[in-house]
């Protein structure tokens, strides 16, 4: 695992959503004009949320006046979204709220989900008290795969599937997590180590392998949320060298970590984790903290839950909403 090799966003999809003078004054004339939405974001080659956004502050133009300036049912939601969440003032029309708030409630329990699996797999890891009777990879897989299953019960076969799918995720890690993880978890299907006992072999202090620990669990939670449990979800980017596929139909006990070839050109971009853009470390961290980790994650909110709900500021929404969108048609 090369630092070379790790999935990054790419650069040509990023819209330009910084604003200058030039893009005010320009905004302003072309609001003048009356012209839509769309047109106003095209001609200016800026988002439609940003555009929006920025609209709103540079014009105080109450709701309606925004709502009759666009032809996308989309950026209706989306212009309802920002008036409510930043500026409630300008509202003159009624919202309905209802369908909406059921949307908000399924995405808190996705949260509290990942968040328990998050917490029973970091438990796991920090524990002193080591379970000799499985691997620390079947530790891992049981958490992660077979939520509601013992894992000495789960069939050989389908333990080496979901085995696949984890070293494709591994893959994924920098070098420095992956040899830290597969230390406390040996990917050789030995079990699981203490943070002492894997501080001697990594000379590392113990907090540092704790963080490191913790951040690919977290790693792995939200990847696993996104892609689900579909076969074809990972056939596309994962191929398998022949010593692989002729351990998948063993029928013992014996787990390791497979080898498994990656297609970084069809990686999903859902799988991007949001530390791989320019957001500040703080900003990052707070998304991190509300259950967002990676682009998947972004795909079942809006920029009013990020902002109501999860009480992210307006402005690290408003970058990571526009970063979003515009990955969506590669989705």
């Amino acid at each position: 695992m090369s630092e070379e090799e790790i999935i990054e966003p790419n650069p040509e999809t990023i819209v330009n959503d910084r604003w200058n003078s030039s893009d005010f004054e320009n905004l302003l004339e072309l609001w003048e004009e009356k012209l839509s939405i769309e047109e106003i974001a095209n001609t200016l080659e800026k988002s439609p949320f940003s555009t929006v956004k920025t609209l709103a502050w540079k014009t105080e133009a109450v709701l309606s006046e925004i709502i009759e300036k666009t032809t996308s049912e989309d950026n209706l939601s989306l212009i309802k979204q920002i008036y409510v969440s930043d500026y409630p003032n300008l509202v003159n029309v009624e919202i309905d709220q209802e369908e909406r708030q059921e949307l908000i409630n399924r995405n808190l329990i996705e949260k509290e989900n990942k968040h328990q699996l998050f917490k029973q797999l970091t438990s796991i890891a920090e524990s002193d008290n080591v379970n000799s009777e499985i691997s620390g990879l079947e530790a891992v897989l049981e958490k992660l795969f077979f939520k509601n299953k013992i894992i000495s019960s789960v069939d050989g076969m389908e333990i080496r599937e979901k085995l696949v799918w984890l070293a494709a995720f591994s893959e994924l890690f920098d070098s420095q997590e992956y040899k830290v993880f597969y230390t406390v978890f040996p990917n050789e299907g030995g079990t699981r180590l203490t943070y002492s006992d894997a501080q001697e072999e990594l000379s590392l202090p113990k907090y540092k392998i704790s963080i490191i620990t913790r951040t690919c669990i977290n790693k792995l939670v939200n990847w696993k949320n996104v892609l689900g449990d579909d076969k074809n979800a990972y056939s596309n980017w994962i191929t398998l060298p022949l010593e692989t596929l002729a351990t998948l139909k063993y029928s013992n006990r014996q787990f390791h970590l497979p080898k498994v070839d990656i297609n970084y050109d069809q990686i999903p971009q859902v799988l991007i984790t949001l530390d791989e853009f320019d957001l500040p470390q703080s900003s990052v961290e707070k998304l991190n903290k509300e259950g967002f980790y990676c682009l998947g994650d972004l795909s079942n909110t809006d920029y009013q839950q990020l902002r109501v709900v999860h009480g992210i500021r307006s402005d690290i929404a408003t970058n990571i909403m526009t970063i979003y969108e515009s990955y969506l048609d590669e989705f």
